[in-house]
């Protein structure tokens, strides 16, 4: 039984690392291919530092969420807006580091092309959000103009669209396909929801066998003693 309750606890684990890893860091085995870049979408070559050298990486700002997505065309994280906190101009030229809510790690990362991440950045967050993310500069850092247009829809399509509204055909299809590719998220949402599920079933299944093996092993030793009693006096009624 101490076997069993070690395989539920090692199941249990299993789960838990799995939900903790949220919408970042999607694990390499699953792969998730990037879904089809849209009009509206504003996308910037960064470099990242992984493990023990820079990896290639493109950062792709959607109407709805920041996606970073490998060079296998492979969806790495899926960030909301909302879990933007701040991004650091660093003194190092065009190196900048992003900064989420909660207990992320922030992302240091190279650009020649940061100015833009930045306006975008800003622009993004206010669209979604209501209010800019808020912009720091390392000292000696160089500073450039980041302020969001009040146009909205992305900086970097600002003067796409200051000219007219872009075709409504291309924008609902655009939509419709970004759409597709949220509710494929919201799914995967969905499966770490019933893990979480799954996870609280098991641990309470968990705690109960521990309580059972405790009666178990308290009756035991009950017994134990008793023959160890039980022992002494035969022997000395026989010595």
């Amino acid at each position: 039984m101490l076997e069993s309750a070690q395989g539920t606890l090692d199941a249990s684990e299993g789960h838990m690392s799995f939900m903790e890893r949220g919408i970042f860091n999607i694990p390499t085995w699953n792969k998730v291919h990037a879904p089809p870049k849209q009009p509206s979408d504003f996308e910037v070559t960064v470099q990242m530092w992984k493990t023990v050298n820079y990896h290639v990486y493109r950062l792709r700002f959607t109407s709805a969420v920041l996606l970073r997505i490998n060079s296998k065309d492979e969806l790495r994280d899926t960030i909301n807006y909302s879990q933007l906190a701040k991004v650091v101009v660093q003194s190092h030229h065009q190196y900048l580091t992003l900064h989420f809510e909660g207990a992320a790690d922030p992302w240091t990362c190279w650009s020649d092309d940061h100015t833009n991440v930045v306006r975008e950045l800003t622009q993004r967050t206010k669209d979604s959000r209501g209010k800019p993310i808020e912009v720091e500069f390392e000292a000696g850092a160089k500073m450039f103009d980041y302020a969001p247009s009040t146009a909205g829809k992305g900086y970097a399509n600002v003067s796409a669209h200051e000219g007219g509204l872009r075709n409504s055909t291309a924008a609902s299809t655009g939509n419709a396909e970004q759409d597709a590719f949220l509710d494929n998220v919201f799914d995967q949402l969905g499966t770490l929801e019933n893990q979480a599920a799954a996870t609280a079933s098991a641990l309470g299944a968990h705690k109960t066998l521990l309580e059972d093996q405790d009666v178990i092993a308290r009756e035991t030793d009950e017994r134990l003693k008793d023959l160890n009693v039980r022992a002494d006096s035969w022997l000395k009624s026989n010595s």
